[in-house]
């Protein structure tokens, strides 16, 4: 039992298309030795300071198989933007969302245009349901992963996060690990920045648009491709 068993059953017990048989576990984001029950390469995404047992970068969930369990190996939340939905989104946030294997949330779901924009506003003075869609996406991910969760927020969904942010508590803000932000638009909110933030603007009116009232934070990344709706 214990990692062993999780790990073949959660994971996938096989090699890599095209690699030769190891004799290891193929755990998606690493290989896995069940005869000395360790990982025989560093967690990706190392641990917090915070947290000792997380340090320990071979080990699988702390050392805690019985009480936690990390079946991504990596975790991310991805928070969609205004009008933005499941089933009707960008194929490429489908894609990389799929790639990443991320948590997604979509705050904006069955909003028109106009009321997206008006939730957007409205984050600024408190939280809404937008907000909470946000909020509980990061809880769950945080719950199911032993190493810190990475934030991708595009456009409305940088709104959403920001007042998400001011619901967790310290501890669960020291959990996040990197952020970015992607054509975000917070109708004048302040973005949460936690010295891992990157903030992502392409060009043209639908970007001049969303950024309208958000100052970026963090290492500006330009980029030269436009926003349309749905993107």
């Amino acid at each position: 039992m214990g990692p062993q068993k999780e790990i073949a059953d959660s994971a996938r017990e096989m090699k890599p298309s095209g690699q030769p048989y190891t004799g290891l576990d193929y755990a998606d984001q690493r290989f896995y030795a069940s005869t000395y029950g360790r990982f025989n390469s560093p967690d990706r995404k190392g641990g917090k300071l915070g947290s000792p047992s997380s340090l320990n970068r071979y080990s699988y969930v702390k050392g805690d198989p019985i009480n936690s369990n990390d079946p991504r190996g990596l975790c991310t939340v991805m928070i969609a933007g205004i009008t933005m939905g499941p089933g009707d989104s960008s194929p490429y946030w489908t894609s990389e969302a799929s790639a990443l294997q991320a948590d997604t949330a979509y705050p904006y779901a069955g909003q028109t245009f106009g009321q997206s924009i008006l939730s957007v506003a409205q984050q600024g003075k408190g939280p809404n349901a937008a907000t909470y869609a946000a909020y509980n996406t990061i809880l769950t991910a945080e719950a199911s992963s032993s190493t810190p969760v990475d934030i991708v927020a595009y456009s409305g969904g940088a709104a959403a996060f920001a007042a998400a942010w001011k619901l967790l508590s310290s501890a669960q803000q020291a959990d996040i690990g990197k952020i970015l932000y992607i054509a975000p638009g917070s109708a004048g909110a302040v973005l949460p920045s936690n010295g891992q933030t990157s903030t992502a603007t392409g060009t043209g009116f639908a970007n001049a648009y969303a950024n309208g009232g958000t100052t970026p934070v963090g290492s500006p990344i330009n980029t030269n491709w436009a926003l349309s709706e749905n993107s």
